[in-house]
């Protein structure tokens, strides 16, 4: 996803007094040794112009804004040209428009932040279902519904009670009557396969 397509940078290009000015953006960019070879988005570099294509084009870097991010750093570059006019008058300070941007990459990191944890629990879900399905639903039911024995139905339980369960069958410190039944099944799932089959339990029985 490009950054600030929505803003349509290419137009922010100004008159202030007799120079020209425009902003130009990076994101998630990791080298600082290389930023000035890669082209940048927005304003007049508009995807394939590169700090070097734009002072052979007569720009001067007027000011760098460098604000870190989850993948590296995100570039803010202001050039000024000397100009009596511009073909894109637009009276928004430098300010505002480094405002705008700045809020636009915190919005696209918070974004990039929940699809991201978004992905993970979907994956969590996912292997919850198959262990649960392979491992638990003959004697728990569909749903964890069942109460198998003197065992109470396992969606009734609190995450914290199915770990401690799951464990002590495990360890052999727990016995309602299932132990040995429990016990092979109890000592071949992780900590993260418990708390999977947990978020996958209780994602089904809402």
């Amino acid at each position: 996803m490009k950054l600030l397509t929505s803003l349509l940078i290419s137009s922010l290009s100004l008159t202030l007094l007799n120079a020209q000015t425009t902003m130009c953006f990076k994101e998630n960019h990791k080298s600082m040794t290389t930023i000035e070879q890669t082209n940048l988005n927005g304003g007049e570099c508009k995807g394939s112009l590169n700090v070097q294509d734009m002072k052979t084009n007569g720009w001067s870097v007027d000011d760098i804004k460098i604000n870190k991010s989850d993948s590296g750093f995100n570039y803010i570059y202001i050039f000024k040209k000397a100009s009596s006019y511009s073909s894109n008058f637009n009276t928004t300070s430098d300010k505002d428009l480094e405002e705008k941007i700045l809020a636009r990459i915190k919005k696209e990191e918070k974004i990039k932040k929940e699809l991201k944890a978004k992905k993970i629990a979907e994956g969590r879900f996912e292997d919850g279902k198959i262990k649960y399905t392979k491992t638990c639903q003959s004697c728990h039911g569909v749903k964890g519904e069942n109460e198998y024995g003197t065992s109470r139905a396992i969606n009734a339980f609190t995450l914290e009670e199915f770990q401690a369960i799951m464990r002590d069958y495990a360890n052999g410190n727990y016995d309602r009557g299932q132990a040995m039944v429990m016990y092979p099944y109890t000592s071949t799932v992780t900590s993260e396969d418990i708390d999977n089959i947990y978020e996958y339990l209780k994602k089904i029985n809402k």
